[in-house]
């Protein structure tokens, strides 16, 4: 019986412990990856074969396009965000109050031109690769070096590029890897 509840306790913890890598923090992350996907808002995009941006979200959808097909594209993306606050900074020790400000920073968030392409090829009627190049995290904040807070930062930016080669095999008509 012992034993049953330490494998239980165990069992718990190690799961408890594996979710806290879930918690990811979205703020430079972008859906951005086609002008086709942000036309239907990016719904239903893992199912949709119909260019070569799909293998993106899935490259299994690689195995339905025909022939070779090229897909070019940038989004402008211009982000309007604005912060209006109190600082407060507070003793280590005794948590008194040492200063408080109000705080204010207007458009922060700086424009940018997201640019993506992809390429595809059917080898045959059940192989087919693609070429992917493209983003999930970027963009730049500048909150000025009069805003208050800027003893903790005032600037942040990220910048990436992936690429990616993709390769797909259709087993049969309902199931296709990649």
């Amino acid at each position: 019986m012992k034993t049953n509840k330490t494998f239980l306790s165990t069992a718990v913890a190690l799961s408890l412990l594996g979710t806290s890598g879930m918690a990811n923090a979205a703020g430079f992350q972008l859906a951005e990856y086609s002008a086709t996907g942000l036309g239907r808002a990016y719904a239903g995009e893992a199912a949709m074969a119909d260019n070569a941006s799909s293998q993106w979200r899935n490259p299994a959808m690689l195995t339905y396009l025909e022939g070779t097909q090229v897909s070019v594209g940038a989004i402008y993306v211009n982000p309007n965000i604005d912060i209006n606050g109190q600082t407060t900074l507070t003793h280590p020790v005794n948590q008194s109050v040492i200063n408080s400000s109000s705080t204010s920073s207007d458009d922060f968030a700086h424009d940018a031109i997201i640019p993506n392409f992809y390429l595809s090829h059917q080898y045959n009627e059940q192989f087919a690769i693609g070429l992917a190049f493209g983003t999930n995290y970027g963009m730049e904040t500048d909150l000025g070096k009069g805003f208050a807070a800027s003893h903790f930062g005032n600037e942040a930016s990220v910048t990436t590029m992936e690429a990616n080669l993709n390769a797909a095999y259709k087993i049969n008509d309902a199931v296709s890897i990649g």
